[in-house]
């Protein structure tokens, strides 16, 4: 059985990071034992979950770890912190799905981002060249400047109304997110009756980002890793949004891995601090971009933060 798992996490942790995604739940099937893993029900959909119990007589609590099928370069790096945690006096649980439905609010980016350099290229070139007028064509040239002016200014509304879509269809993208997330942690702790534990909720990036738009997070303590919102206006709200949380809260940064997190995590610091919440604690992973060597160290980390806690 343990011997199954290591290659499982050693299968996952050389991986390229480009390999899909959905091949690891099916590595899951293929690779682990069936004692190695629970399939439950999970809002509709059947998902293999993979739990680790706490190496020590008494447990501190269990760590549930929710994994956004879009975060690869995370999968090695996740699994190997799920397997160490345990050896600290920590159950885990560990859940596979796409939660922050991250792909769709890029293709919507995308598509917007698309329409803009459009309509700039038409504006663009409708424009007169000055070599090409003469001081016969004054008049004419007036007439073009004037309607090009009418040109420029209906483009910039319309890249203006764009804009407002986007945001829009982002914050349409995130409550959906938010309300998919709910459900699949309420299923999932109906299912392995997680509820009745001290729970510890780990999330990172886009689904980190979710998990803070919920009004109650149903967890004791809440560990977030680069957590961030494909909106900047929704980005910016973000860290008010989790100093408001009544939950301890865990802030993990790497800045080589997420420049989108690590340029707010100022912010989330200063937020936390002003509306004076307690328990707050943001950690510097040191290093190049996250992965298997920082596993001890993040480990220690979340043992250390939580025996400060009293866990």
């Amino acid at each position: 059985m343990l011997l199954s798992r290591l290659y499982f996490i050693l299968s996952l942790v050389f991986a390229t990071p480009y390999s899909t995604y959905a091949s690891i739940n099916h590595d899951i099937y293929t690779q682990l034992q069936v004692s190695d893993y629970t399939v439950v029900d999970v809002d509709g959909s059947e998902k293999p979950v993979i739990t680790f119990d706490s190496n020590l007589a008494e447990t501190r609590g269990t760590v549930v770890f929710f994994l956004d099928e879009n975060d690869r370069r995370l999968s090695g790096f996740i699994h190997q912190l799920s397997f160490r945690l345990p050896t600290m006096g920590l159950s885990t649980v560990l859940y596979i799905d796409n939660i922050s439905l991250h792909s769709q609010i890029v293709d919507v980016i995308q598509d917007i981002d698309e329409q803009s350099a459009v309509q700039d290229n038409t504006t663009a070139s409708e424009i007169p060249k000055n070599d090409e007028t003469t001081p016969l064509d004054n008049q004419a040239n007036t007439e073009n400047t004037e309607n090009t002016i009418d040109t420029q200014w209906g483009s910039f509304a319309a890249l203006n109304n764009a804009k407002v879509e986007q945001t829009d269809t982002n914050e349409a993208l995130v409550s959906a997110c938010k309300e998919n997330l709910k459900n699949k942690i309420d299923s999932l702790y109906d299912a392995l009756d997680i509820v009745s534990q001290r729970t510890i909720i780990l999330t990172s990036g886009a689904t980190s980002g979710c998990l803070f738009q919920l009004e109650n997070i149903p967890a004791d303590a809440l560990i977030t890793l680069n957590p961030f919102i494909d909106d900047i206006a929704l980005n910016k709200q973000l860290s008010k949004k989790i100093a408001a949380t009544t939950q301890p809260v865990l802030d993990l940064v790497n800045m080589a891995s997420d420049p989108i997190s690590s340029k707010s995590a100022m912010q989330r610091r200063i937020s936390s601090t002003r509306a004076l919440k307690a328990h707050y604690r943001q950690r510097e992973i040191i290093g190049h971009d996250i992965g298997r060597l920082q596993v001890d160290y993040v480990a220690k980390e979340i043992y250390g933060w939580l025996t400060y806690l009293g866990y």
